[in-house]
């Protein structure tokens, strides 16, 4: 007969026990583990966060921050199911997530931050708009409410997208106006800053103008609206221009309104056309050394006279040559004996007093008028300065000393 070991027994019975509490022990870990992972499906935030006495949010949005009249407005829109306190921040987007509804209620976030809180109906859609974003800058929104049921539970965070507030802008309605072409020139107009603009941006709009101009004449240039004021700020908006010439370019100024607008480019040509020279002649002496002398021009422009002894060696026989008597060439400066140069009017008989003459001498004037068109014919003027009888004298070949108008020289066509 064998005896058993009592010692080893127990050792045996011991070990296999404690195996077997760890078997069980395991196993309840394994349990747990597995309704944890469980509840982290039911709500993703937190096994914390998750609690049907606790208020529920729907329906969450952030609206109205594209187009603002301000640029700092921005509506928050959500729906709890209980009724309650709600807490609200917009913050910029890289302000930390709050991680639970009573940490974003005790927690005052600094500007550009803006805070809000106030009460929610169960069921009823709330719209809080916030006012006082910085224009361009990326900002989520955060909201929790708070129930007051008694249990003062807090809603799950919920966080927005990110978004950007600007303002509204405005723009111009029409631009068919802008590209013309006129007497062989192109035009168009250009804003800076680009279009579109928000209320109160000052504008700048440039008119531009390409290739060169077939006829002589003027153009007019207006930049208008009935929707805002264009001033007009550099350029000649009434430009005289020649032909194979250009134009310079207008600039006009402006300040947008809170609404589109309709600008126009007015943008119109007046051919030129000389001026023709008629009636003229001698009036009589306002004294022994001074002659009166008219003509009449069909156009308005500059006159320019130069008087000669009678029968000169040369005479001038165009209107540039009239204008620089003194300097042009093949004109003996020697011979001039007054040079005179004023306005014309159109229509209307131009008088003019020459002075520094001699009484008894017989003078031939010539006398030019310029517009921009360029000179008109010159016309010639004979007469002797006979002060002892100041009347008026008629032209008529036979009275002594007076010689009738004649046109020296005629532009062709």
């Amino acid at each position: 007969m064998k005896f058993l070991n009592m010692n080893i027994i127990k050792t045996k019975f011991l070990a296999g026990r404690a195996a077997l509490g760890a078997a069980v022990v395991g196993a309840g870990i394994l349990a747990l583990a597995s309704v944890s992972a469980l509840m982290g499906c039911l709500n993703p935030a937190s096994i914390d966060e998750y609690d049907p006495l606790k208020p529920v949010l729907s329906g969450q949005s952030v609206g109205n921050y594209a187009k603002t009249p301000d640029g700092t407005t921005a509506t928050v829109t959500f729906t709890s199911d209980k009724t309650g306190i709600y807490w609200l921040a917009v913050c910029p987007v890289d302000t930390p997530t709050p991680k639970s509804g009573s940490a974003l209620a005790i927690t005052t976030y600094k500007p550009p931050a803006i805070n809000a809180r106030g009460s929610v109906k169960a069921g009823m859609g709330t719209k809080v708009n916030i006012t006082g974003l910085v224009k361009g800058t990326s900002y989520k929104a955060h909201v929790t409410v708070q129930a007051h049921d008694g249990t003062n539970k807090y809603s799950a965070v919920w966080s927005s997208t990110a978004f950007t507030v600007t303002r509204v802008t405005y723009t111009i309605l029409s631009s068919s106006s802008f590209s013309q072409l006129l007497n062989g020139i192109t035009s168009d107009v250009s804003f800076s800053p680009k279009s579109p603009w928000e209320e109160g941006t000052n504008v700048t709009a440039t008119v531009k103008f390409n290739n060169k101009a077939t006829e002589r004449g003027t153009f007019t240039i207006a930049l208008g609206s009935d929707d805002v004021s264009l001033v007009q700020e550099t350029g000649n908006a009434h430009p005289v221009v020649g032909v194979g010439e250009t134009l310079d370019e207008v600039t006009y100024a402006f300040t947008m309104p809170a609404n589109d607008i309709d600008i126009a480019l007015t943008f119109t040509f007046e051919k030129a056309y000389v001026a023709n020279l008629s009636t003229g002649g001698y009036m009589g002496a306002a004294n022994a050394a001074t002659a009166t002398l008219y003509f009449t021009s069909d156009k308005a422009g500059t006159y320019y006279m130069v008087v000669y002894p009678s029968m000169p060696l040369k005479t001038p026989e165009y209107g540039e040559q009239i204008e620089n008597a003194y300097s042009y060439s093949g004109i003996d400066a020697s011979y001039i004996r007054a040079y005179v140069t004023s306005s014309a009017t159109a229509n209307n008989p131009t008088m003019v007093n020459v002075t520094g003459l001699v009484n008894g001498t017989a003078y031939i004037a010539y006398v030019t008028v310029k517009n921009e068109a360029g000179y008109s014919d010159v016309l010639e003027i004979r007469f002797t300065l006979s002060y002892s009888s100041a009347s008026i004298i008629t032209y008529d070949a036979h009275y002594a000393g007076v010689w009738p108008l004649r046109v020296l020289w005629r532009r062709e066509g």
